[in-house]
């Protein structure tokens, strides 16, 4: 017994200095150090939002937690938006509804019982509202329309759906977990950085934001995006990216993964295809203003546009 004991710790010990030898081997064939680039990448932002801010949530079991009450309660004691530049939003488990619609300030709760759990201060131009473990499941932030600062909304587990257009300059997403749906973009920047999540853009027009930027571990990402946009940003190690582009843009592409596949790309393009180090940039159309870049691991890159070649 103690033999078969010892054989098996020695082959375990054998595959994990083997995996660990093939992960140095493969970056070592990108000369940019793709591995350690996007591990780094992905979870640097996760890493900054979420790690440090775990430690002021004590997770435990709440069997309450688990039925969410019928009322709800808006909260009516926020403070006025006056100099606020930036909202600063934070949960662990709660699904996040955002939109901007109205003229007033708004915070809505699933349940009166979880007001307790809300925390809002405001320091310089900064507006911080968290929702501590264990608070409602559902939550509603309704932005006035005359807002047109920075949201930046994290959450653990938590589904995040911004459900109208905005009027924001900038918005900033974060999940571990929580998959996000977007019917409602800012002007200027959207970032989302998510570990497993997926994210979907379900609104009927394309996104119109200027510069968009996609970091996860595992988590896909479906959208389409309009022309004028100036640059599209995709890191990931193991995330589906799927990006809709108009049939008429003209864009510099560039795209770099270990085993993962390009598809639906232009025709034309330097493609250099080695083990486990697979490179792709060009040009499509004349004198493009946008810019679409993509680097993964084991994750796939798919463009629907047209005159595309399949997969390579």
């Amino acid at each position: 017994m103690q033999k078969s004991r010892l054989c098996l710790f020695m082959i375990l010990g054998v595959v994990v200095i083997v995996s660990l030898s093939l992960g140095r081997w493969f970056d070592s064939r990108c000369d940019k150090g793709c591995l350690q680039s996007v591990l780094h990448n992905s979870f640097a932002n996760v890493g900054n939002d979420f790690s440090t801010k775990l430690g002021d949530f004590h997770v435990d079991s709440d069997e309450e937690n688990d039925e969410v009450s019928s009322g709800s309660s808006t909260l009516a004691d926020l403070p006025a938006l006056d100099g606020i530049t930036v909202i600063h939003v934070k949960s662990v488990a709660t699904d996040w509804v955002v939109n901007q619609t109205a003229e007033t300030f708004a915070l809505s709760l699933s349940s009166q019982k979880h007001k307790d759990r809300v925390v809002v201060a405001k320091k310089g131009s900064t507006l911080t509202i968290e929702i501590k473990a264990n608070g409602p499941k559902q939550a509603e932030l309704s932005l006035p329309i005359k807002f047109i600062g920075k949201l930046e909304l994290g959450t653990v587990s938590g589904d995040i759906h911004v459900s109208s257009k905005l009027a924001l300059a900038a918005l900033k997403l974060d999940t571990a977990s929580g998959d996000l749906k977007l019917e409602g973009w800012p002007r200027d920047a959207l970032e989302i950085n998510t570990v497993s999540g997926n994210v979907q853009s379900t609104a009927d027009e394309p996104i119109m934001a200027k510069t968009i930027q996609f970091q996860s571990v595992s988590g896909d990402l479906k959208a389409h995006i309009s022309e004028g946009f100036q640059s599209f940003t995709a890191h990931t190690v193991s995330g589906t990216v799927r990006l809709k582009l108009p049939k008429a843009l003209a864009f510099v592409y560039k795209l770099h993964a270990i085993s993962g596949d390009f598809m639906g790309m232009p025709k034309g393009g330097d493609l250099k295809d080695g083990f486990g180090n697979k490179d792709l940039k060009g040009t499509f159309g004349v004198n493009p203003q946008s810019r679409v870049e993509f680097e993964s691991v084991s994750g796939d890159f798919e463009l629907d546009q047209a005159d595309s070649l399949g997969s390579r």
